[in-house]
């Protein structure tokens, strides 16, 4: 899976996963949640987001990770550019994942937007049995 947990500098939240098939392709369960400034919040399916993947890095080993992100919702007027603080922010875990800080900016309603954020993607590394 990989899982967003993003802040935005107006207080308002987007949670989202998205699950992997073994081909790569998002499981029609991925789901989330935006809460708005104001607390308001609203359920989010894979059909609402729109996740496309930037870059990669990879690890000593080989493992390839993606390491950008571009996240469009259009139902919340929400489209920015994650990208992580540091590259390397593997666990060297049973399994191995990549969970790490991220920073954002972007646009919310047409207006800059920023933030922070948290990001975990499992099923990457060599021998992870949800590795695509």
């Amino acid at each position: 899976w990989d899982w967003f947990a993003l802040q935005l500098k107006d207080g308002s939240t987007l949670m989202f996963y998205a699950l992997r098939d073994r081909d790569g392709s998002h499981d029609p369960y991925s789901a989330g949640t935006w809460v708005d400034a104001a607390g308001r919040s609203r359920a989010l399916s894979l059909n609402d987001v729109r996740i496309d993947v930037g870059g990669y890095w990879r690890n000593a080993r080989g493992a390839r990770y993606p390491a950008r992100w571009h996240l469009n919702v259009p139902a919340v007027a929400l489209d920015v550019d994650v990208r992580p603080v540091l590259a390397d922010q593997e666990l060297g875990t049973t399994p191995r994942y990549w969970e790490g800080a991220v920073d954002v900016t972007g646009t919310l309603a047409g207006q800059k937007t920023g933030g922070r954020g948290y990001v975990e993607l499992v099923g990457y590394a060599p021998g992870t049995a949800s590795e695509p």
